[in-house]
């Protein structure tokens, strides 16, 4: 997936882009996924994997209008994929949160294989591995 437009920072080590991001789907063309910042401002959008100039609103978009039939089950399976994507990029950051407070649990409870995987998830996250 490619963002059309992306005004976050690139990830460093242990920098990341804040939370919390809402994802909206505007019901006008080109239907363009949006993702939106605690700021109120677009994030990042992405530009549908498939739409054509015959969709007249965000129904018409996710259920294929304009595609031949037979296509239109892997085109709509393809943009149920991508709106998935989406709302998992936005809520990495809360995610990212949520497991660190959740290897810290994990530690003290003397869970240390969990803990380890957790922690490896986390660097994988912050671009330290």
């Amino acid at each position: 997936m490619t963002p059309i437009t992306d005004k976050t920072d690139s990830v460093e080590a242990g920098r990341h882009t804040p939370g919390p991001f809402t994802v909206r789907q505007p019901d006008a063309w080109p239907f363009d996924i949006e993702v939106v910042g605690p700021d109120g401002e677009v994030a990042w959008s992405e530009r549908r994997f498939a739409h054509s100039t015959r969709q007249k609103n965000l129904s018409d978009c996710m259920h294929a209008v304009g595609f031949d039939y037979d296509e239109r089950p892997g085109i709509i399976a393809s943009l149920e994929r991508q709106l998935a994507g989406v709302h998992l990029r936005a809520a990495a950051p809360e995610m990212l949160e949520a497991l660190k407070a959740c290897a810290d649990n994990l530690a003290s409870l003397g869970w240390h294989h969990a803990e380890a995987v957790a922690r490896a998830a986390i660097s994988k996250a912050e671009g330290r591995s």
